[in-house]
Order: structure tokens, then C-alpha cells, then sequence
């Protein structure tokens, strides 16, 4: 549905007296999607999803964002063990999947053209939260913004576009909560609750985070880039951009001062 015409998309071979090289290909049966395509993955995408963004990538049909993937490749079967009354079975792996450049994926995995690692939240963050939730806090300030701005509430639990300051009165609220956490980390543990009561009402869990997601925001921009307009100068995109670069800019200015603590270290400090 994404390659055109009849393409290898992965093969498998064994022992050459056990199994014999199996070839797979595209089937031309399906209209094919000839549209931009951007594929997260990480150290969960395995197997067949290994395969499925391994040929994409090998054919140039899509980008890869994210983290290296699981690297499950095996081929088995199931045979049931007869010394055990048929009770037990025994799968063994006969084969492995190699994708159309030869490479196995099994043990190996899959780079990501673009790896982004997902925000590490701290466990005290979600400590925190717990402590806010049982006080009441949070579900007091979530009840407000859902009886005076119910449409913008809906909106914010969609997407917030990681912005504490599109929230009502977040500031006023802010100020009288009693906490370590700063505005960002405040509203990320709003935006959770927030979309724990719109979920409940709508009956529905959102498919996605893109306020919080990081990697998901970089598709989104790389995917509006493969369109060939500048995600900057797209208004629903635009926000994503700003924090991306803000991240990445973090992430450069915590290695400089890594580095530098490093560069300052005496020789005969201890480790």
C-alpha cells in the first residue's frame, strides 16, 4: 500500500537444509499511497513493524523519527512435546528476517533517520502530582476551567501545545499552589488531569499527546516539511517548532556545561 509496483520487502532464510530463502514482496493489488509518510519508532517497535519500517526506509518511502527498534527478527514454530502427554509445547526458531539490503534485523534493530528521545519525567514529578491530586488542587482548578471555558478546556486536553499560558487564570492559580514544581512541569501534570475528566465525558481516550510528545512533534514537522511548506509559517505547526528548537538548544547548552565541568575537573579528583 506504500511501495508502487512489486518490490522485495523482506526475506527469510534458515540452515539451507532446514529452510529454504523465502522472499516476500509488495503486492500491486492495492491502490498505492503516494503521499509524505514520517514513522515513529522506538525499542517497542518490533518484528513485523520492524520489517514494515525497514523496508520504507530502505525504498526511501519513509522518514524514521525516533529511537532505535527492539531488533526481533526470528522466525519460529510450535511443535507440541509428545514425552509430556502433548501438555507442553516447544517453539524453535527455524529462520531470520533480513530486510532487502541483506541486513537481519534480529539482535541488530533499526536506526531512525532522525532519533529523538522521548522527555524524561522524574518519578518525583509524578510524586508530586499524587500529592496535588489527593489535596484536591489539581480537580479544583480542572472543575473551574470545565464550567466557565468548557469549549477551550476541550480544546486543551486535545492539544496545549506544551503552553501553560493558554490555560484560564493559570498564573493566579499557579501562585496559590503550594509546590517544587515549576510552570512547565505544573502543566504537565494539569494537562494529565485534564484530559483524565475530558476522556471520562467524552467516553473516548485521545489517540496522542502532541502538547507532550516530542517525538510526535517532530514528525508533525518533518511531515509538514515533506509537503514542502515551512512548519514555521503553518499556524497549528508553528508552536511545535518553537519548542523543538528551545529543546534542542537545552539539550546543547546541558552538554556545553557537561563539558565544561569536565574540561575543569582537577586530574586527581575522585570519580
Amino acid at each position: 500500500m506504500f511501495v508502487e509496483g512489486r518490490k522485495l520487502v523482506v526475506y527469510d532464510k534458515g540452515r539451507p537444509e532446514i529452510r529454504s530463502r523465502n522472499n516476500y514482496f509488495s503486492d500491486t493489488k492495492f491502490d498505492t499511497f503516494d503521499k509524505p509518510v514520517v514513522l515513529l519508532v522506538n525499542g517497542f517497535s518490533a518484528s513485523a513493524s520492524e520489517i514494515v519500517s525497514g523496508a520504507l526506509k530502505h525504498y526511501k518511502r519513509a522518514t524514521l523519527i525516533g529511537e532505535k527498534t527492539y531488533g526481533k527478527g526470528s522466525v519460529q514454530v510450535v511443535f507440541w512435546v509428545a514425552s509430556t502427554d502433548f501438555s507442553c509445547q516447544l517453539k524453535l526458531t527455524i529462520a531470520k528476517y533480513y530486510l532487502p539490503n541483506d541486513n537481519c534485523i534480529h539482535g541488530v534493530g533499526i536506526e531512525p533517520d532522525m532519533p529523538v528521545e522521548p522527555q524524561e519525567i522524574q518519578g518525583w514529578v509524578f510524586d508530586e502530582q499524587g500529592r496535588l491530586r489527593e489535596a484536591g488542587i489539581l480537580s479544583a482548578y480542572v472543575d473551574k476551567i470545565m464550567a466557565e471555558h468548557r469549549e477551550i478546556a476541550f480544546e486543551l486536553a486535545a492539544n496545549d501545545y506544551g503552553d501553560y499560558t493558554r490555560y484560564p487564570d493559570f498564573e493566579l492559580w499557579a501562585d496559590s499552589v503550594d509546590t517544587i514544581l515549576d510552570r512547565d512541569m505544573l502543566r504537565y501534570i494539569l494537562h494529565d488531569e485534564l484530559r483524565r475528566v475530558v476522556q471520562d465525558e467524552k467516553g473516548k481516550e485521545f489517540p496522542c499527546d502532541p502538547g507532550s510528545d516530542v517525538q510526535l512533534q517532530k514528525a508533525i514537522i518533518e511531515l509538514v516539511r515533506k509537503t514542502g511548506r515551512d512548519p514555521a509559517q503553518v499556524e497549528d505547526i508553528a508552536p511545535f517548532v518553537k519548542i523543538v528548537k528551545e529543546r534542542e538548544q537545552a539539550a546543547v547548552d546541558e552538554k556545553r556545561q557537561r563539558d565544561k565541568l569536565f574540561e575543569d575537573k582537577p586530574e586527581n579528583a575522585a570519580d
